[in-house]
């Protein structure tokens, strides 16, 4: 059960009475508050996925210039703003999804995962 939930229920028990008109007042400005503040967390998440969005489109269009298969450190180059961390994050991301395919390359006798468009 959750808080607003609460406060829905205790507002439909007391609503009947004569001097309950405050205290449903009072319930139905907590129900607004938190319902506020829900949208208000709702567009703040909406807005971190949109720049998470621009990133992963940022990272294909690295990836997808390249004609070989690019690492993460070479992404990274190309990439503003992004740490790497967020670029194994979206490139996996983008692998799941199809878009991309993981290859390991041989950099200095290691090998490394690279990158390269499905």
């Amino acid at each position: 059960m959750t808080k607003r939930e609460a406060l829905i229920g205790i507002r439909g028990l007391i609503e009947g009475r004569e001097d309950a008109a405050e205290y449903v007042e009072f319930l139905d400005g907590e129900v607004n508050k938190l319902d506020a503040r829900a949208e208000k967390e709702r567009e703040k998440r909406e807005a971190k996925r949109a720049e998470g969005d621009e990133l992963k489109d940022a990272i294909y269009a690295a990836i997808e210039a390249a004609t070989e298969p690019i690492t993460i450190d070479e992404i990274l180059a190309q990439v503003e703003g992004a740490t790497r961390a967020k670029v194994a994050f979206r490139a996996g991301v983008l692998v799941k999804e199809g878009a991309i395919e993981k290859v390991d390359v041989k950099i200095d006798k290691r090998k490394v995962v690279a990158y390269t468009v499905a």
